[in-house]
């Protein structure tokens, strides 16, 4: 069920898209009478409010024209998981009508092979990927081995911060265990998010933190830590941490890399910018993310 289905059968004009359009889908399920609520149901303007649904895993920080999601929670729907994606902790970032940061769909199911495999993998998603494997296993198109278990620590609102902690047990499974934990924070004064990714081992380790833009914005680099993303009205600087070093990838094949999948059967060249490198012990990597407007 989407949304806009939703809206008319719980009667609730915020789960309507802003535009006001019913969707096709919403349309073949429920007809010319389920057209008609829709319509008596006004426009959808949305909630301008931060919001969490702990049961999902799912933390929403909104604030004049920023939407960011959080993904705590597990890695799909009950014990099968079968459409779920390894993607425990990964961001989702719209700034006012423009999408910046986004999930990469899903493209294809039985039919897609390796293609299938990367849109359902870690690195597909903007989150970390340890030692170049998923989070959760992979042993059949719709089936897992290992599955990452996500829970949240803690999170807090208040006038100016929103911030959320959470952390999963992906990478638990490997011989020198790894737990990653990541807290992210909305500072509405500075308009700037904070993402801080802690990892703790004992023994070396290879990180990666990868941020998948939406095929509409435009990506410039600054320097080799800080990458300038245009979109409609919006401007967004990403600073990624300075013991990392960062490259981009755009429509890549080999491996796999920095595409996006709007809906079922279709896939677009996309940019990805990836910060790595090894670490030992604990440590915090930084991400800044901080918005303005085009002049």
């Amino acid at each position: 069920m989407n949304l806009d289905t939703a809206s008319i059968i719980f009667n609730r004009a915020d789960f309507k898209k802003k535009d006001g359009v019913i969707s096709e889908c919403s349309l073949w399920l429920l007809g010319r009478e389920g057209y008609g609520r829709h319509l008596l149901l006004g426009h959808g303007n949305g909630s301008s409010l931060s919001r969490s649904f702990p049961h999902g895993g799912y933390y929403i920080m909104r604030d004049k024209g920023i939407f960011l999601s959080f993904d705590c929670g597990g890695l799909g729907y009950l014990s099968l998981a079968a459409h779920g994606h390894a993607d425990t902790l990964s961001i989702a970032l719209d700034i006012g009508k423009g999408h910046i940061l986004v999930d990469p769909g899903t493209y294809l199911y039985h039919s897609g092979g390796k293609w299938r495999d990367y849109f359902r993998s870690t690195k597909a998603h903007n989150t970390v990927r340890v030692d170049r494997l998923d989070q959760s296993e992979m042993i059949g198109p719709f089936l897992w081995g290992y599955k990452a278990d996500g829970f949240l620590k803690h999170c807090s609102s208040n006038n100016r911060y929103e911030k959320a902690c959470g952390y999963h047990t992906g990478y638990t499974r490997l011989k020198d265990p790894v737990i990653h934990t990541r807290e992210v924070l909305l500072d509405k004064t500075s308009r700037e998010m904070v993402i801080k990714d802690s990892l703790s081992s004992k023994k070396r380790h290879f990180a990666e933190l990868f941020f998948h833009l939406h095929p509409d914005c435009v990506l410039n680099r600054l320097d080799n830590h800080r990458f300038e993303i245009l979109n409609r009205d919006a401007v967004v600087l990403i600073e990624t941490d300075s013991s990392l070093c960062s490259c981009v990838s755009t429509g890549e094949e080999n491996p796999i890399c920095g595409w996006y999948s709007q809906r079922f059967g279709e896939k677009t060249r996309t940019s990805t910018v990836c910060a790595k490198g090894y670490f030992v012990g604990n440590v915090d990597f930084i991400t800044r993310i901080s918005v303005g407007t085009k002049k």
